[in-house]
């Protein structure tokens, strides 16, 4: 017993350690915006862009300050506090304190200082509907994405569940991946890879059980970029294998397409966001569409409102099922 209870105990202590070395190591290794007139900020620095510096703040989200109001204090350029051991033991250091002491700084310096400068948002949106038929669908999604000099990296994993009149119709999920590689002046390349999943089998094979991996790689060209808004357009090839999981069949097929992608960030803190993609095969000539609109309003600094419209058409499998949805959405934003 008293070996479970000190078990028990160092559990509970490492935790607390953990927890506490995550959230110092935020506020000790951030980079500090300091305004000329004595406010100081704490972040991280993103780039400086025409005589504006842009940063990533820890309460405030992303500011753009003119470099002749403000200087950037790097966090390298400072020396971090001294790393202190909890108060958990009235006498000497004991061996568990010193461990837990050197997990902590580990976090400090590994962990925590390479996950600050991502920025994201979880949110879910759910209905339940009684009326002719019962019908109910749950979804819950998340968004982090974090910028270099020249290089925008995303991640969105999410995961939908459909009922109706108690039958299970959806069982989806996906995560989708981006990678923006920018070169000197207004051209780019980008790499985009999705993975989808869907477990119900429909019928008439529609929708069907099956695995998507489709990449996308193309080159485009910036027609707005700035702060508050950015167009791209360009275009890519496409490489979709899809796999059933019901049988043992395959499909393949490489598809040629143009892109869109428009970012505007307005006033009262509402942002647009809008992706379309048109496949054209070269070889067989059947086309297809995706396209993604999204508004979002932060109605605080961590929450915030959305409404998106997707639809799909003509996936070149064509037992992959298309789609049109409408959604709402609530996010808490990090």
């Amino acid at each position: 017993m008293i070996l479970a209870a000190r078990l028990v105990m160092f559990r509970m202590k490492f935790l607390a350690a953990a927890l506490y070395g995550f959230f110092a190591a935020v506020v000790a290794h951030a980079d500090v915006l300091a305004f000329t007139d004595g406010d100081r900020v704490q972040g991280t620095f993103v780039r400086r862009e025409g005589g504006k510096i842009i940063f990533q703040s820890l309460r405030f989200g992303n500011l753009s300050v003119s470099e002749a109001d403000a200087k950037v204090e790097m966090a390298t350029q400072s020396t971090p506090p001294p790393v202190t051991t909890l108060p958990m033991s009235g006498g000497a250091a004991t061996e568990e304190e010193e461990l837990l002491a050197r997990f902590r700084k580990t976090i400090e310096r590994g962990i925590v200082r390479w996950w600050e400068p991502w920025q994201g948002r979880i949110a879910v949106s759910t209905d339940v509907v009684h009326d002719s038929k019962q019908r109910s669908v749950f979804v819950v999604e998340a968004r982090a994405k974090r910028e270099w000099a020249k290089d925008e990296v995303r991640i969105e994993p999410r995961y939908e569940y459909r009922e109706d009149q108690g039958v299970v119709t959806t069982d989806f999920a996906r995560v989708l991946g981006y990678w923006r590689h920018d070169f000197n002046g207004r051209f780019f390349t980008l790499y985009r890879p999705t993975f989808e999943r869907e477990k119900v089998n429909g019928r008439r094979f529609r929708p069907f059980p099956y695995m998507l991996l489709q990449q996308q790689t193309g080159v485009g060209v910036h027609i707005l970029k700035g702060q508050n808004r950015e167009l791209r357009v360009g275009v890519a090839e496409n490489f979709f294998n899809v796999w059933a999981l019901n049988d043992e069949t395959t499909f393949s097929e490489n598809v040629e397409s143009i892109f869109l992608e428009a970012e505007f960030r307005l006033p009262w803190r509402i942002a647009i966001i809008q992706r379309g993609v048109r496949y054209y095969s070269l070889r067989t000539g059947d086309q297809g569409w995706e396209n993604e609109s999204e508004l979002t309003k932060k109605l605080t600094e961590s929450l915030s409102l959305g409404f998106r419209y997707e639809y799909r058409q003509n996936n070149p499998d064509v037992r992959v099922t298309d789609y049109e949805r409408v959604r709402l959405f609530f996010g808490y934003d990090f």
